[in-house]
């Protein structure tokens, strides 16, 4: 492609070119350049091609030295020069900024091999004088350059002169030379001299040197026209295109089309006619020119000259993007993307008409209808080719309402419960309930709740486009339970209040036996039993029955003597300590008024005689000690003994 636009512009600028010699030879086509020399690689020339002139690297080259450079920011005369930020073709490449030398004298000299004989070449350059033209100074001098091409031995092909006229915008001037080879000439040397004095001025910028073939005019039809074909949409099918040329005598010819980007030539097209195959089902440029030579010279690309080319341009067919089908509640809008094309449209079953450029497009409420309605979409390019169709639906639900009930809203732990969803509207729905502990599923309308504690369980039903929520409350009722001290201790005639500590639902209490009980329907009675007694106590609930049981052990009265007489009488001969037997784990102690223990009994089966070791006692007060042994404080006092 860039081959081919350099050609065409090529062909335009021979419009522009003045100066030519040889008797203006090159009045036909073209060939593409055989030699190109836009100083791509900065720094020095190579291979002697920088003539009487010193090579520097900085922006500033001074009399008879000159830089190769991309752009020329000009900071070295900015009252004289021009400054020139790129070089002729402005694609970033480099430009030759020559200061000319004082004397008059060759500046640059380029050999060019590879040419074919007996044939006539164009050799082509830009120059731009640096001087601005602004400057009306007398003394300025302008470039006078003199090109000069040799062949290989040295023999002049042709020369010329140019006077270089300043520009006001830093504007390249083309200029080129027609020149022919001899038979076998296949190298020249093309010589640049500057003739104008050196002094004030005398500094120029080269660019872009070409050597091409020319020839006869060869001209391209296209089904018998000059005329391009005019672009087409892609369609089904192929379809044959007949190119041709006039034919000059001598000259052989070789059709071409772009391949990759390159032109190359078509097997076996040498006639002066071809017909191309070209495919309408794919968007694609076809290009095609002729390639023409004299006979001999056609395999040898530097020989050609070329005919302009033939666009065929097929235009891609659009491919408009899927648009989704959706599924929205009534109210809501729905949104469709659209790409792939440069306009849309959209038409749908129920009469809707839309033409739109945007990429988005809104379907209001208004524009929809409840159930399902299907739309036909499709693009135009910019060309104005037309996509397939495509084809998505807009469904639309109405609202709904749902109610979710349970068979029983309270039950006991442990129990189960069925929970319902109902609609109001006959549709397809999915159910989510949370949280899903406790439940048999969470995905269905009627799932079987099992909870561990009192849960409100939430269901989102939806249609796919409208939602609900309900929530519906389980309240677990726990079965009576209760904690109780399984042995309580009392004395006789000293009541004591039974506190059991009970959890879940409780409808009543009863305690049994009822004897010794203040109130046998009291969670927490008070007891007074006159003996050991276990009492019970039965808790009724919604949930249940439990029973729970307490021991009361009930310590007797003890009634303690102050003075006993051990005569042998038979009368008090003991100090007897009434129901003192029923503490068989008490410890009774007696001590003299020296401290001295002098009896000591474990549950007291045998009460004190008024003896120590076998010997009686003197008569006298004595201190006791009792340990009943059942948490309750000792008991101490004082005994008389009478003789």
């Amino acid at each position: 492609m860039r081959r081919l636009l350099q050609g065409f512009m090529y062909y335009c600028l021979l419009m522009l070119v003045a100066g030519h010699t040889s008797a203006q030879t090159c009045t036909g086509s073209f060939g593409d350049p055989v030699v190109s020399e836009s100083f791509d690689n900065p720094g020095p020339l190579p291979n002697g091609q920088a003539q009487n002139l010193r090579y520097v690297s900085g922006q500033c080259p001074e009399n008879g030295e000159y830089t190769i450079v991309t752009s020329f920011p000009n900071s070295c005369h900015p009252d004289t020069w021009h400054s020139v930020f790129t070089d002729h073709t402005g694609n970033g490449g480099n430009m030759m900024v020559i200061n000319a030398s004082q004397v008059k004298s060759q500046f640059f000299e380029k050999r060019v091999s590879g040419l074919c004989g007996n044939t006539v070449y164009r050799f082509s350059i830009y120059v731009l004088d640096l001087m601005r033209k602004e400057n009306t100074d007398p003394g300025v001098i302008h470039p006078a350059l003199r090109f000069v091409i040799e062949d290989g031995n040295g023999n002049i092909l042709t020369e010329d002169t140019k006077n270089i006229e300043p520009t006001y915008n830093a504007e390249f001037q083309p200029y080129g030379i027609d020149f022919a080879t001899t038979l076998n000439t296949d190298e020249i040397v093309l010589k640049i001299f500057n003739d104008a004095d050196g002094g004030y001025g005398n500094d120029l910028i080269i660019d872009d040197i070409t050597f091409r073939a020319c020839g006869p005019q060869v001209d391209n039809r296209l089904d018998g026209s000059e005329q391009d074909f005019t672009p087409e949409c892609a369609s089904s099918g192929n379809r044959n295109f007949m190119f041709e040329t006039t034919p000059q005598p001598g000259y052989v010819y070789q059709w071409q089309k772009i391949i990759n980007g390159d032109w190359q030539d078509i097997t076996g097209a040498t006639l002066v006619k071809y017909t191309a195959n070209v495919d309408l089902s794919v968007g694609a440029i076809h290009q095609y020119r002729v390639a023409a030579a004299k006979l001999g010279n056609i395999a040898s690309e530097n020989c050609r000259v070329y005919s302009l080319p033939h666009s065929i341009t097929i235009y891609a067919k659009p491919v408009l993007a899927p648009i989704n089908s959706v599924t929205i509640c009534r109210g809501d809008n729905a949104q469709v993307t659209l790409s792939g094309g440069a306009k849309y449209f959209i038409e749908g079953s129920d009469g809707f008409r839309l033409e739109t450029t945007s990429s988005q497009y809104t379907f209001q409420p208004a524009d929809l209808h409840d159930g399902t309605t299907t739309y036909t979409a499709y693009t135009l390019s910019a060309e104005n080719c037309r996509s397939d169709n495509i084809t998505f639906s807009i469904t639309v639900k109405p609202p709904f309402t749902a109610t979710a009930t349970a068979d029983k809203l309270t039950i006991c732990h442990g129990e189960s419960v069925q929970i319902s969803t109902t609609t109001n509207i006959a549709d397809s729905y999915t159910y989510t309930w949370l949280p899903a502990e406790g439940l048999s599923q969470t995905d269905i309308a009627n799932p079987v709740a099992t909870p561990a504690r009192s849960t409100t369980y939430t269901v989102v039903v939806s249609n796919g486009a409208c939602s609900y929520t309900q929530s519906v409350p389980i309240t677990i009722i726990e079965p009576p339970a209760v904690t109780l001290v399984q042995r309580r201790e009392m004395f006789e005639d000293n009541p004591i209040k039974l506190d059991p500590v009970y959890s879940g639902d409780i409808t009543t209490y009863r305690w049994s036996p009822e004897e010794g009980l203040d109130d046998p329907t009291k969670p927490n009675p008070l007891v007074s039993p006159e003996k050991d007694t276990e009492y019970t106590v039965t808790l009724t609930g919604p949930c249940g029955v439990k029973t729970a049981s307490v021991f009361v052990r009930v310590y007797q009265k003890i009634t303690i003597p102050n003075t006993f007489t051990p005569n042998g009488d038979g009368i008090n001969d003991v100090w007897n300590i009434e129901d003192l037997v029923t503490y068989p784990a008490s410890e009774t102690s007696i001590f003299n008024r020296n401290g001295q223990q002098v009896f000591r009994s474990i549950g007291y089966t045998s009460p004190w005689d008024g003896t120590f070791n076998s010997s009686q006692l003197p008569a006298g007060t004595y201190y006791y000690i009792i340990d009943l042994k059942n948490n309750t404080p000792k008991v101490a006092g004082y005994i008389t003994l009478l003789r």
